[in-house]
């Protein structure tokens, strides 16, 4: 028996190669969206990136995407609270995100507990990163560097359908570290 955050993990880990390009290239790259919206959105996208990350990617693929994954629905619930006309927009390009946003976030809420806020303002703060000497400012004016950057990285998200169900089995694993890097000492 699957637990609901497995399901998510299932869905969300098997979309993020696609999930990511098209966050990039709909919400990131849309003009019209308020710059500070656009900065979360494109710091999310450096959180992706940066190996600073809560779940780091590297230790355990796919499982350490689990944390981006999360990070791109929160920005897209925050566009969708403070820019509803933006949000419908996304809607026809970013079916995927959207049509499951606020279950895959209840689900990570549930998943994550008292983790979960301290959680979603790391991914604010992800504005205020900095990767390859790149500022989410400097991507702005770049957004060829971003390209190139989730380019390389769509090459690590190609998982397996075996490797993404067995990090699906294996997320609860994950919820120690969720709470190491964001609990307050």
């Amino acid at each position: 028996m699957t637990t609901p955050f497995e399901d998510v993990t299932r869905r969300m880990l098997s979309n993020l190669r696609q999930d990511l390009r098209d966050f990039l290239h709909v919400v990131c790259d849309d003009q019209d969206l308020d710059d500070a919206l656009r900065e979360e959105a494109i710091g999310a996208v450096f959180y992706g990136l940066t190996p600073g990350d809560v779940i780091p990617d590297s230790s355990n693929p796919p499982l350490g995407y689990v944390d981006d994954a999360i990070a791109l629905r929160i920005v897209l619930a925050e566009i969708e609270a403070k820019a509803p006309a933006a949000f419908e927009r996304y809607r026809d390009r970013l079916p995927d995100l959207c049509d499951t946003l606020h279950e895959d976030l209840d689900s990570a809420r549930a998943f994550l507990g008292d983790v979960y806020e301290p959680f979603v303002e790391r991914v604010r703060q992800a504005k205020d990163l900095a990767y390859k000497g790149k500022t989410v400012r400097d991507a702005f004016e770049d957004p060829a560097f971003l390209d190139e950057e989730i380019t390389v990285l769509s090459v690590k998200l190609a998982f397996k359908d075996e490797a993404v169900a067995g990090a699906a089995r294996k997320v609860s694993t994950l919820l120690p570290q969720f709470r190491q890097k964001l609990t307050k000492r």
